[in-house]
């Protein structure tokens, strides 16, 4: 059992200061005194930010405060993107929720401010919708979660049950005779230091931790089948969350009466499929601890992905490694997506994901289901009716839009947006396109960034528009599309004037 863990949250109240008078020997009257601290802001999301709600009402995150925008030389240096936001608003933010932000609990959304030099908002924003039933700032994270616990802060011993489906950090305690309950047995820390190691090398790591902490129990287990909760790549690289939290579970609690497992809404694909003499079927992608699931949902609802074939994997059983497993399957479905989107995957905006039932070096327990998506469901409709375009609505491919085009990222898919007017904030102005030089294998960011440094200088001089040099950026091609359909060009973009 592993699960992803998400979004943070930045402190309240906002900035209390008072005009001290100029004059010492001038007496303190009530016209001199500190005004009172300004009430909380809370949040739903919506779109980029956030829409204001009572502090009462079910929310997700509440207003921390403003800071400086990161230097431009640190977002350019970052590893994993958004770190620097992340730095900047991350003191304010453990301050507000009065614990560091390693605990699976609170991560830091923010809002840019009009320009790239104005303050920026940092938020507190949690990993689940509408957990949150008070103001933290007014009183406590603790408070402000109600029922819910940080599982990683619970005694060993204790069970508990997910906040839910798709987030594992946060939960509530139950008595361990209740069914599809966890129990909490410890916290395995993981030896690896600096950026994330890789997906393998943390399950390997943990999966040998918690049996040992299963074998080292001094108190009664529900169970001697272990699990461990851990976060994503983003997480440990952002917030230093390289721990899992150890559990154990029963089995035959998530199987049906006949032994066969549980009912499940995660999505498990067909034996076979025929476009255009099936039904369409749409999926929505959700990231959990490093790993994808899929879940069937109504074409005509907002999407990610749609299934574009089910597959016989030939080789009849994947790597040991999980790289070589990825792209084993993802060269398999190539060219089965291309033939369903029909969508010229030389342009960025589309890709290919693979779901097969089967583990590492072992044979597979299911064909491969090619599964064409994008990263935020911006998706109405099926393939089988419609092309890309249309499909979207109003959001498009950036790089299929003119240079000289004000947009604004859609969510965090950096190669989809929606045209903007230039003073709107977080607006971009579209510069152009360059063609990524050929290398083979797929080069680091630093080097990818250092080639965009010098190809959008190019790109911008030769354009004749302007913008604010020191926030000229852009975005690559994706190692899979960059390998699997020789897609090329690159963006430009600069924060208008």
């Amino acid at each position: 059992m592993v699960a992803a863990l998400a979004l943070a949250a930045c402190g309240g109240g906002g900035d209390d200061s008072a005009t001290e008078p100029t004059d010492a020997s001038v007496p303190t009257s009530p016209a001199a005194t500190e005004p009172p601290p300004a009430a909380p802001r809370c949040g739903v999301e919506a779109g980029e930010g956030f829409d204001e709600v009572e502090c009462t009402e079910p929310h997700q995150a509440e207003f921390v405060g403003l800071v400086a925008p990161p230097a431009q030389a640190d977002v350019d240096a970052e590893t994993t993107e958004g770190a620097a936001v992340v730095a900047a608003c991350m003191p304010s933010v453990e301050a507000f929720v009065g614990r560091p932000l390693t605990a699976f609990a609170i991560d830091i959304a923010h809002i840019p401010g009009a320009t790239p030099t104005d303050d920026i908002e940092c938020w507190a924003k949690a990993p689940v919708a509408d957990i949150l039933v008070g103001s933290i700032a007014a009183a406590g994270l603790e408070a402000a979660l109600g029922d819910i616990v940080i599982v990683a802060e619970l005694e060993p011993g204790t069970c508990f049950t997910s906040a839910s489906d798709d987030y594992f950090g946060l939960g509530r305690v139950a008595d361990c005779t209740t069914p599809k309950v966890d129990m909490v047995i410890g916290i395995a820390q993981s030896a690896f230091t600096g950026d994330w190691p890789g997906q393998d090398e943390v399950v390997e790591e943990y999966d040998e931790l918690c049996a040992a902490l299963q074998q080292e129990a001094d108190f009664e287990l529900i169970a001697d089948t272990t699990g461990f909760i851990f976060g994503s790549e983003e997480e440990w690289n952002l917030y230093g969350r390289t721990y899992a939290i150890c559990t154990v579970y029963r089995p035959e609690d998530f199987e049906s009466a006949d032994g066969e497992e549980a009912a499940s809404d995660v999505f498990v694909g067909p034996e076979s499929y025929l476009p255009g003499v099936d039904a369409p079927i749409c999926l929505q992608q959700i990231e959990e601890g490093g790993s994808t699931n899929f879940f069937q949902v109504e074409c005509d609802e907002p999407h990610t992905s749609e299934l574009a074939a089910v597959v016989e994997l030939l080789e009849g059983a994947l790597p040991n490694d999980f790289d070589q497993a990825v792209e084993l399957l993802e060269d398999l479905c190539a060219s089965f997506v291309q033939a369903y989107t029909r969508y010229d995957f030389s342009r960025s905006g589309l890709f290919v994901s693979t779901r097969v039932s089967g583990s590492l070096g072992t044979p597979v327990e299911s064909p491969v289901d090619c599964i064409a998506s994008v990263t935020e469901p911006v998706l109405v409709g099926s393939f089988q009716e419609a092309d890309l375009a249309t499909l979207l609505g109003d959001v498009q491919v950036i790089g299929d839009l003119a240079a000289g085009t004000c947009f604004r990222f859609v969510g965090d898919a950096t190669s989809l947006g929606t045209v903007a007017g230039c003073t709107e904030p977080g607006a971009l102005l579209l510069v152009g396109t360059y063609q990524m030089a050929e290398r083979d294998p797929y080069p680091e960011i630093d080097v990818l960034r250092a080639e965009r440094t010098v190809e959008c200088a190019r790109v911008l001089a030769e354009s004749g528009l302007t913008g604010d040099p020191a926030t000229l950026s852009g975005t690559f091609i994706g190692a899979a599309n960059f390998r699997l359909f020789g897609a090329r060009a690159a963006t430009c973009d600069i924060s208008p004037m």
